[in-house]
């Protein structure tokens, strides 16, 4: 069982890594602090509670003609993070609840979360019964109550539906794979709640570098791009980043650190840099609901995401805008880089 510390850590990584790769989804507090100060994740919101002081709930009379499960489940409840302005959000997102409304001949509310933490309530505590998450709160979630299952995850243009954390070296350096740090200098985003980061201490750990002065030096960068820049000008022989590891290598692969180096800045050619270590997928931020909503509720939600980029794309883009490549499956169990980092903290804070 996961503990508090565990559970913190992993909405501060969710913040951090959105933050990282620019998805520019997670721009409200990863602490776990609602407006009025908050609660601890496992707290019991009362349910007359607001979310969002303020806030609204919209909704729309339901489809004639509804069948027995529609009946039981009544409205369908969605449950996002607020980013920016909650209202001018709430409009953003309007198409994809009527979309969702018009599909699945029921009614469909909203409710924003002012947190990450916030929205795991919801969700745990049944208040909301589908949640736009990250891949961080998705798991939280599942330790908590093991009652929500991932729908799908969006992807890019190249139909990459993960990003990995990687280590690159100069192709023709010394180091060639993680057991050639030992002696070198690593430079690696500073901000210790980044995904990337803790990707790659475990693996470290793994390897036999219990603590970073046991292979060489850390270099602390603020971001991927300054890493290689650190290396290129001699003062680290090898950088974090992170990478799609999809699309045309030429170019650094469909989006990531590579790709920033080899289009965004000009930094570096394809041939320049070697990739030394690659982490487990990290899912897409995935659309997850309640493993209790009926089955056929959950086959009509697969289908109607599955082909909402093709058939509704206004739909679709407001509720996937940085990401252009549609919606696809995504199982539990895709989830286990985030999952074995949870075990990696939860094992630090046992007691000796």
């Amino acid at each position: 069982m996961l503990n508090h510390h565990s559970l913190r850590l992993l909405l501060k990584l969710a913040l951090a890594f959105c933050l990282a790769v620019g998805l520019g989804l997670c721009a409200a507090r990863a602490q776990g602090e609602t407006e009025d100060g908050g609660q601890d994740i496992i707290d019991v919101l009362p349910d007359h509670e607001k979310v969002v002081p303020g806030g609204s709930d919209v909704a729309t009379p339901s489809a004639p003609g509804t069948t027995d499960w529609r009946d039981s489940v009544g409205t369908l409840t969605v449950g996002y993070l607020v980013d920016g302005d909650p209202e001018r959000q709430r409009r953003r997102l309007e198409p994809f609840r009527f979309a969702l409304e018009h599909a699945s001949g029921l009614r469909v509310g909203y409710k924003a979360a002012a947190s990450l933490n916030e929205l795991i309530k919801l969700q745990v505590q049944r208040r909301v019964q589908y949640a736009l998450h990250s891949a961080s709160s998705y798991v939280t979630a599942q330790v908590l109550c093991k009652c929500v299952e991932p729908l799908a995850v969006p992807t890019d243009g190249s139909g990459a539906k993960t990003v990995h954390a990687v280590i690159l070296a100069p192709f023709d350096g010394a180091v060639r794979a993680l057991s050639d740090l030992k002696g070198h200098r690593l430079a690696i985003p500073q901000e210790p709640a980044t995904i990337t980061r803790a990707l790659v201490l475990k693996a470290l750990k793994n390897g036999g570098y219990d603590q970073p002065g046991d292979f060489g030096t850390l270099v602390d960068v603020a971001n991927p791009v300054e890493g290689w820049r650190n290396v290129q000008n001699g003062a680290a022989d090898a950088s974090v980043g992170w990478s799609t590891l999809q699309g045309d290598l030429s170019t650094g692969y469909s989006g990531g650190t590579l790709h920033q180096l080899i289009e965004g800045t000009g930094l570096a050619k394809s041939t320049d840099i070697r990739i030394v270590w690659r982490s487990k997928p990290v899912p897409n931020p995935p659309h997850v609901i309640r493993s209790d909503l009926p089955t056929p509720l959950k086959a009509l939600l697969k289908d109607f995401l599955f082909g909402l980029a093709a058939k509704n794309r206004a739909a679709y883009d407001s509720v996937s805008p940085y990401f252009s490549g549609g919606f696809v499956a995504i199982e539990a169990a895709e989830f286990d880089a985030m999952q074995e980092l949870a075990r990696v903290s939860a094992a630090s804070e046992k007691p000796q």
